[in-house]
Formats: structure tokens, C-alpha cells, sequence
């Protein structure tokens, strides 16, 4: 997985600039120096997260999760721009079951909250296909922080219960590829789209009985973003 994510990764990076000569020999093209665009998109991807279960060692994996991103692009030239985009994340489980504790019947409710935000800086190469149509793809950058909460209720509230894990964030660092296009729908407005790939190296920290514990490892993900644009200036 680790190696497939990297070739996607690099397939991603490449084609901004192998088409670049591509994109020299068209005709007017949308981005242009001193051109903003302001996006407001969802967002869905994974993050990493870890789950103590109250101990350690601990269970990390790959997490989905949807969010909203609000994102903003500086045109540098005709075929260039740089970009800053944050998000926020979040998702939530639950699920109800009997079960018998210490002989006693109980209904139990276990509930799976996740929280995340990030930010991410790329360079773009935009290439004009059609007077309503553009594509898009580069490299960019991204950290990202994400946790999972764990809460468990029982009842009767006399029977004993696990209370659930206040995890700890996860840190994730990520060398971020994307490829994707926009629809003009007036002259200000638009509609965009792209998927991307992650190549992410993930740590925490936690103490237990005292000791200080960090846990790192390496992972690839997919992610995927839709919504509107607004775009102005420009030469």
C-alpha cells in the first residue's frame, strides 16, 4: 500500500508539470497573474487516529471522515498559482445492543466521535480545456491533527461500565498530490471539483503509569473535495 500510494502520489505531481508545454501552446487561459480564487467545498478523506482503550499499547488506523474546507488561490502566471486551503472534520457512530452484565439484562449505547482539522499550502497548474472548462493538478503540503472519542452508557446506571477513552490528537504530516477541474458558471462563479492522494508519517504522545510513550508509523489515503468557487482579478 505504501509504495502504491507513492506512485499515485507522483503520477499526481507529474502531471502539473508535463503538461505545462501542453498549456503553452493554447490560447487564453483561465488563470492569470494576480488572479484570487476563494473556494468553499466538502471534504472527504481519512485521518489517522489512535484509540488507547485505556492502555497501551494502542490501536491506530486510518479513520473516514467528511468536513468542509475553505480554500484560496494566488495566480503567479497564465498556468501557475499557489494555494492555502484549512479544514475542519468530523464524524460520529453509535450503536445500540443488549447485552447481560453480571447476570443482568442492560442496553448498552457506544458511541464513536472523531474531531480534526488541517491545513495544507500546494502549486497549481491550471490548463484551459474549453471557454467553461479547466483542469487543475499539483504538489502541495499538509498537517493535519485528528482524535476519537469513545463513550459508552449503560443501562441501569447501577450495573458497572467502562466510561470510554478521552484519546489524544494525532499529528500527521503529508506530502499531498491533487488533480482536478472547475465548470465556470458565470463570470465570478464556479463549480469545482478534484481528488488527491496522502503520503502521511502520523505520531502521538500519551503517558501511562507515569511513562511517556510517542507512537509513529506511515500511511496513504485518498481524499476527495467538491463545491464552489468565487474568482476575480487578475490580468
Amino acid at each position: 500500500m505504501r509504495f502504491k500510494g507513492l506512485i499515485t502520489l507522483l503520477f499526481l505531481i507529474l502531471t502539473a508539470f508535463g503538461v505545462t508545454s501542453f498549456a503553452q501552446d493554447q490560447g487564453e487561459n483561465f488563470m492569470s497573474a494576480g488572479k484570487v480564487i476563494v473556494s468553499l467545498q466538502l471534504a472527504a478523506g481519512q485521518v489517522r487516529v489512535a484509540d488507547t482503550n485505556g492502555q497501551v499499547p494502542s490501536i491506530f488506523f486510518p479513520y473516514d471522515q467528511n468536513g468542509l474546507e475553505l480554500g484560496a488561490s494566488y495566480g503567479l502566471s497564465n498556468h501557475w498559482a499557489v494555494s492555502l486551503s484549512g479544514n475542519l472534520g468530523f464524524s460520529s457512530y453509535k450503536n445500540e445492543y443488549p447485552d447481560t452484565i453480571v447476570g443482568v439484562p442492560a442496553k448498552i449505547e457506544d458511541k464513536v466521535k472523531s474531531s480534526a482539522w488541517g491545513i495544507r499550502g500546494g502549486l497549481d497548474c491550471y490548463i484551459q480545456v474549453s471557454d467553461k472548462f479547466v483542469i487543475f493538478a499539483g504538489p502541495g503540503l499538509m498537517f493535519n491533527r485528528a482524535k476519537i472519542n469513545h463513550e459508552v452508557k449503560i443501562e441501569p446506571d447501577t450495573l458497572p461500565f467502562f466510561p470510554g477513552n478521552d484519546n489524544p490528537w494525532t499529528n500527521s504530516i503529508s506530502l499531498s498530490g491533487r488533480l482536478g477541474g472547475l465548470i465556470k458558471i458565470s463570470n465570478n462563479i464556479g463549480f469545482s471539483g478534484s481528488f488527491g492522494q496522502e503520503y502521511s508519517y502520523s505520531w502521538w504522545n500519551v503517558n501511562s503509569g507515569g511513562t511517556d510513550y510517542k507512537w509513529k508509523w506511515w500511511t496513504s489515503s485518498l481524499n476527495a473535495r467538491m463545491g464552489l468557487i468565487f474568482y476575480f482579478g487578475g490580468s
